[in-house]
């Protein structure tokens, strides 16, 4: 008897696959088979895929013996046209019956909206799965993102690297196909070095456990990973050490080996007198290597590091030394190349800026040095810090490019600005914002610390802004080669938790008045095309952080233009709109503005108490008057929350006046006067947000 559930295995045999694509590469067709089999309408309990240097595999499990039954529906004539004067089938309904193979009493007729229609439906039964899995693997072959091909052979094939085996196991059959002209079978090729070469399944189920006893292959990727974690974990701690297990470098590293030891090594104390930074790059971005800490901060090096290597000899002493011996020349050279630096003091790189394009219609480094001066001192005057130390530092920002190390290790500007700025005697504030000038480098990434960072960071990135989309070449698509829409997230996150208080509108005037001819938008258009490209990174800045749509669009209809501002309304709004008081508030927001909308009287004219004939008048525009005097103070001291507890505390005497009074009176001069005390009491309303925009 026929199993009802199977398991299902296909694997490409590859030569040594990009370590930094295979994580993706193998998700992405982990996806696309499991939406063949959607499309074949192929049930199953469970898709793995496993992923190693050499190879793309995935196992399915619990799979359906035959895709699921098709109902099929046939919609023939209205049931009007299908009989004659007569009474008889009408030539439509027998064309309909001869066309689909049926008697019309197989047939019947259906009830919709639209009247009734011959109709029939059967169920037609799946194919076997054994028939439709070789065209869903064709499929999900196909659907591999590729993104630079190999051709191998003579072959016309192309694909990420050569591939030599194929296999496709239903349980313990092999199925009929071929991928890359190589016919599919039971053999899967082992570990390179260790276990055994070449290995036939004789079951789908037996994949995971032979390539493990049998080839000494981790093909899971995830296990994989886990296993050169703990093991790099625990050789540190036995080292008295620290690791950083930065996930892309793990992820690298576990795509290089299948079968992963971990060691460690030694190099030369000496070293240490280089700059870490420029021995972690030589270390993790050179050779894949775990660098070790002193500290669980990673501030200060041991001299070792911790490499994963592909082979398990008995004496593990030769690989040590061969990475020992392939690392000292890297580190020597970064040892010359920092010292050789420390021989000519930054100020004198400046000239060599002059040779470096910035933009060829922007002009060189040299001139973005000259403007982020002018942009920092501007931004030094308005948040009043440090206007020397600001100026100074915009004036050495881009000296370290021309240094060696720079040079040889582009991941280190600005961090060996600052150690060169340290050995040349700058004030530490002045050297440390070199350092940060280029920070966040990420989303979630560490922000500036010092005020003079923070100003050198947002003169970089509002430069680079105005002048990009000055010359306009904004982003477009996924197309942003001068990363500007990161720019844009890292001048909202720089303002708003640096509690900067800075009106975008105004500084990006100044920026472009630095700019000068060489700019072919229009000052004003310029600006506001900025504003708007800013503005539209908020919603998603402020959705990862819990906020909702309708909280950020309710300040975001106040159109403000200054971050730090903007956030903190937006707080005040989130905090308030939990309030029971706010829901009323948000009503009466709605009432009013309904009313202004459809009024030729909104926005025109002030309050005149002579014209109120209801106590109900009366008594709201003296609570407003009130009001007015508790709100404006909080509103200079950007006391948000507090502002829409004072407007919710006349709740009471805004419902009174709608239910009460007839704002469209008859005589025209109390009618005007009935909008002006609204159109009053939405300026209040609108000191902090549109909190008409709020659901609830």
């Amino acid at each position: 008897m026929e199993r009802n559930k199977h398991s299902f295995l296909v694997e490409l045999g590859t030569e040594e696959l990009p370590p930094k694509d295979l994580k993706t590469v193998s998700q992405e067709f982990a996806n696309a088979l499991s939406l063949a089999l959607h499309k074949a309408n192929i049930a199953y309990d469970e898709l793995k895929p496993f992923a190693t240097p050499r190879r793309l595999g995935i196992l399915v499990t619990g799979l359906n013996s035959s895709a699921a039954n098709q109902l099929i529906e046939k919609k023939g004539p209205a049931k009007a046209a299908c009989f004659d004067e007569n009474g008889e089938l009408s030539k439509a309904a027998q064309g309909w019956l001869k066309a689909n193979n049926i008697d019309f009493a197989q047939a019947s007729f259906v009830e919709t909206d639209k009247g009734a229609w011959l109709y029939y439906a059967y169920e037609q039964p799946g194919a076997r799965s054994a028939e439709l899995l070789p065209a869903a693997v064709q499929e999900a072959i196909a659907a591999i993102p590729i993104s630079k091909g190999m051709r191998w052979g003579n072959h016309e094939y192309v694909f990420i690297r050569p591939v030599h085996t194929f296999t496709m196991l239903l349980d313990d059959q092999v199925l009929p196909g071929q991928a890359f002209g190589i016919n599919s079978d039971r053999r899967v090729l082992g570990h390179r070095f260790l276990g055994q070469k070449e290995i036939t399944l004789a079951h789908a189920d037996d994949y995971e456990t032979d390539l493990l006893n049998l080839g000494k292959v981790v093909a899971d990727f995830e296990v994989r990973k886990a296993q050169i974690k703990s093991q790099v974990e625990k050789l540190a701690a036995a080292n008295k050490g620290y690791v950083n297990l930065e996930e892309d470098l793990l992820d690298e590293i576990t795509s290089l080996v299948e079968h992963p030891n971990v060691l460690i090594a030694n190099f030369d104390p000496d070293f240490l007198k280089v700059p870490k930074e420029a021995l972690i790059h030589t270390m993790e971005g050179d050779q894949r290597y775990f660098p070790l800490f002193a500290d669980s901060k990673f501030t200060s090096l041991l001299p070792h590091f911790i490499f994963v290597s592909n082979v398990q000899p008995e004496d593990p002493s030769l690989i040590i030394s061969g990475n020992e011996k392939v690392i000292r020349p890297r580190l020597t050279d970064a040892k010359f190349f920092y010292e050789q630096d420390l021989k000519t003091p930054l100020e004198n790189l400046i000239p060599r800026l002059k040779t470096i394009v910035f933009q060829h219609k922007l002009g060189t480094v040299y001139d973005k040095v000259e403007r982020l001066e002018q942009i920092s001192a501007y931004l030094a005057d308005k948040i009043q810090v440090n206007k020397e130390y600001a100026v100074r530092a915009a004036h050495l920002a881009k000296c370290d490019l021309m240094t060696n190390m720079v040079f040889e290790f582009t991941d280190t500007q600005g961090i060996m600005g600052m150690y060169y700025a340290q050995a040349g005697g700058e004030a530490a504030e002045v050297a440390t914002a070199l350092a940060e000038q280029y920070l966040p480098r990420f989303s979630g990434d560490s922000l500036p610390t010092t005020q003079t960072g923070a100003i050198l960071s947002l003169a970089d990135k509002l430069d680079t802004l105005v002048g990009i989309f000055g010359i306009n070449q904004p982003p477009k698509g996924a197309k942003d080669p001068f990363a500007l829409r990161r720019a844009a997230i890292a001048i909202l996150r720089i303002l708003t938790e640096g509690k900067y208080n800075l009106n975008l509108e105004e500084v990006l005037a100044q920026v472009i008045q630095i700019y000068g001819d060489k700019l072919e938008v229009a000052p004003e258009q310029l600006k506001a095309d900025i504003l708007d490209f800013i503005k539209g990174r908020v919603r998603s800045l402020y959705e990862e952080q819990g906020f909702s749509v309708d909280e950020i669009q309710a300040v975001q209809n106040l159109n403000i233009n200054n971050p730090y501002d903007f956030f903190l309304r937006l707080k005040a709004v989130k905090d308030f709109k939990a309030n029971l008081a706010c829901e009323d508030l948000v009503a009466a927001n709605k009432r009013v503005n309904n009313f202004l909308a459809k009024s030729e009287f909104a926005n025109e004219g002030k309050v005149d108490p002579s014209l109120f004939e209801t106590a109900e008048e009366t008594n709201l525009y003296q609570d407003l008057l009130v009001l007015e005097q508790r709100c404006l103070p909080l509103y200079r001291e950007q006391n948000y929350f507090t502002l829409l507890g004072e407007l919710a505390s006349i709740r009471d005497e805004i419902n009174a006046f709608f239910d009460n009074v007839v704002v469209n009176a008859e005589n025209t001069q109390v009618k005007a006067n009935r909008y002006a005390l609204l159109y009053k009491l939405h300026l209040l309303f609108t000191l902090v947000a549109d909190i008409s925009a709020l659901n609830y």
